[in-house]
């Protein structure tokens, strides 16, 4: 039995509250996982799974985050989950930036349920990820219950237009039209991560398409996508993305020489 069809016996066995079986449902064919109380994987789906793959190809079941993001990363999901286990409350659309491995790493909309086992007692959580795309997305899912996160569009649409360019967060508060001070507490309150967090992680998804192409020497990238210098660029890459600009790199050309290798064996 493979470890696809391993974990999906163990979820057979676990449940998962009437009020959010809609959220199972309907995400069921997007990456989707279950971890138990220790925040260890006891099932994935291959759409997951292929998020993940490139360092531990053969085993997940088992693992933690602590295996496959930095610490700081890890640490912030364990303590989520944790407010799930001892709240049994959900989370749904938490807006989060996911340096997957499989997939160009992005922004993502996550959601996580509680689940139980035969006994009813909690035991994990379901989760389940979709994509964020632009500002809109925010205001769908959050203007009834977050009306104020709207008072933020100006500081996306001027992030998004000028993160080649320095950017002080009183910028971003001049036209937002508020104080410093109240834009900074707003921000981090609706989003869930600092103005500065937000923009940085903006230029590395930025970054990513033209490492990608290889257009451009690494020190050229750094600088059209708004950091400081090479060094700059590098460390704060390595941060949320686990390597090095260098070794992206060549990580994305062995992808692409795979594939090419799979469309041509599919072609003849």
């Amino acid at each position: 039995m493979n470890e696809l069809d391993k974990s999906t016996e163990v979820l057979k066995n676990l449940t998962v509250q009437e009020a959010y079986k809609d959220i199972v449902y309907n995400y069921r064919f997007k990456p989707c996982f279950a971890k138990n109380l220790k925040g260890e994987f006891i099932y994935l789906n291959e759409a997951f799974r292929d998020t993940l793959t490139s360092d531990h190809p053969d085993c997940i079941l088992g693992y933690t985050d602590y295996d496959f993001f930095r610490k700081k990363v890890a640490h912030s999901y364990r303590q989520i989950d944790e407010y799930i286990f001892e709240s049994g409350k959900p989370l749904l659309n938490q807006l989060e930036f996911i340096p997957s491995l499989g997939y160009r790493a992005n922004w993502y909309f996550s959601h996580k349920v509680p689940i139980h086992d035969k006994s009813n007692m909690i035991c994990g959580l379901f989760g389940t990820f979709d994509s964020y795309c632009n500002f809109d997305d925010l205001l769908i899912r959050f203007e009834d219950t977050q009306p104020k996160i709207k008072t933020l569009k100006p500081a996306f649409d001027y992030i998004k237009a000028h993160y080649q360019e320095r950017i002080a967060i009183a910028q971003l508060a001049e036209v937002c039209e508020m104080a410093e001070r109240t834009f900074y507490r707003r921000f981090k309150k609706n989003i869930l991560l600092t103005p500065q967090n937000y923009l940085q992680i903006h230029r590395i998804i930025e970054s990513l398409k033209l490492l990608s192409e290889r257009s451009y020497p690494i020190a050229k990238i750094a600088q059209e996508c708004g950091f400081v210098d090479h060094s700059n660029f590098t460390k704060a890459f390595k941060r949320h993305m686990r390597t090095t600009p260098k070794r992206y790199i060549q990580r994305t050309e062995r992808q692409q020489a795979m594939r090419d290798r799979l469309d041509k064996q599919n072609n003849h």
